[in-house]
């Protein structure tokens, strides 16, 4: 009996304990965790750099980050349960690393951001160019990794003109009076560069000389039409092509009497045209020849042409003369005779290249077909701008 009696005092006790235990807990703050998470723990960009972002996930009401002051290439932005991440571009080869922490109460997480370095070389020789009110071309040496880069202008220089020749760019630009400058963008795989183009505006004045990419004379202004905004100007080269005769019934609706340069568009849509027409290959030749594209012969009544080369006569040809080249016959005795792009009515079915001869110091055409070489010189007409 005594030993049951113990037994259950025993068993009071213990109860009281566990009673005095539980009430104890109930007066103490319980703590709730994180459970912070961040996902993914590390990004990765490529040279070109760009955006992305972290979920951040905690139980807890709010979390903080912070980021290395010295990495400012790295910028992170909070956006409710998102880590907005935005990396620039990257010029250089060694890759670089940015570290970013996170902390909601007690816990953190730790961020990791990785720029790759550039994979390939695209590095020009210089960095920054100037051309002429022409647009005359420079050419700049382009070391890469591959021949496939590419050159553009950006959308604020639609008068640049990148080209690429081999491991060279070429920068060409339209005709201005006013100074400007643009840019050119280079990109190969995730490398990008660029380079600076300075143009300095030109007065286009009748007699200058037009330059071609050597810095040679390829051709002397002989009209500066303003109501349009065109120059006219005539090659410093000529020669003399004979008479050539063919057939051809389309010859007159397919020719443009005032406008060369639409007329040998339409003669070069034409199959064969370059056997057919070989007063028209000559405007080829010098265009291979100068680099420049758009010569052609003048229409027998585009008078933008012909009444320029008489009334500006003597300062063309001193041009001409100062340069080294042939000039224009002065002479009221000695006609000096030029092809045209307009067909010889008299000539009856003939082909483009049995064209009316112009007549300098003369307002009369000769109709007949000339049994001897008449002379041949070509015509660039360009639009230039007035900002």
């Amino acid at each position: 009996m005594k030993k049951k009696f113990i037994t259950m005092l025993v068993l009071l006790m213990s109860l009281g304990l566990s009673f005095n235990s539980c009430s104890d807990n109930d007066d103490d703050p319980v703590e709730i965790k994180a459970e912070l998470t961040v996902t993914p723990e590390t990004l990765q960009f490529s040279a070109l750099g760009g955006n992305d972002k972290i979920i951040v996930s905690t139980k807890l009401n709010s979390w903080t980050f912070t980021a290395d002051p010295a990495e400012t290439w790295c910028t992170a932005t909070k956006a409710n349960d998102t880590l907005k991440i935005e990396v620039g571009e990257f010029s250089e080869k060694t890759d670089r690393t940015a570290k970013i922490k996170v902390t909601s109460g007690n816990e953190n997480k730790e961020i990791t951001v990785i720029q790759k370095g550039v994979s390939t070389e695209l590095s020009p020789e210089t960095k920054e160019v100037t051309l002429n009110g022409f647009g005359t071309a420079i050419q700049i040496k382009i070391t890469a990794t591959d021949e496939n880069w590419e050159a553009v202008a950006d959308e604020n220089s639609p008068w640049l003109r990148p080209s690429k020749e081999g491991e060279y760019l070429v920068i060409r630009a339209t005709l201005t009076e006013s100074d400007r400058n643009g840019t050119i963008l280079l990109s190969l795989n995730d490398a990008k560069t660029t380079v600076t183009v300075n143009q300095t505006g030109a007065s286009f004045n009748v007699g200058d000389l037009y330059l071609g990419e050597d810095g040679t004379a390829v051709g002397v202004i002989i009209n500066k039409d303003e109501a349009n905004n065109n120059i006219y100007i005539i090659s410093t080269e000529e020669r003399q092509i004979p008479f050539t005769n063919g057939t051809d019934n389309k010859v007159y609706i397919r020719t443009d009497n005032k406008d060369g340069k639409k007329a040998l568009e339409i003669l070069k849509a034409e199959e064969n045209y370059k056997e057919k027409y070989t007063i028209a290959t000559y405007c080829e030749e010098i265009e291979e020849k100068t680099k420049i594209n758009g010569w052609y012969i003048a229409a027998g009544y585009e008078d933008e042409v012909w009444n320029a080369l008489n009334d500006n006569k003597d300062v063309i040809n001193n041009a001409l003369k100062s340069s080294g080249n042939q000039e224009l016959e002065s002479s009221m005795e000695k006609y000096q005779e030029f092809w045209t792009s307009t067909p010889s009515f008299s000539a009856g079915d003939t082909y483009a290249t049995s064209i009316t001869m112009r007549k300098l110091d003369s307002s009369k055409y000769a109709w007949r077909i000339p049994s001897y070489r008449y002379i041949a010189r070509c015509v660039l007409r360009i639009q230039y701008i007035n900002e």
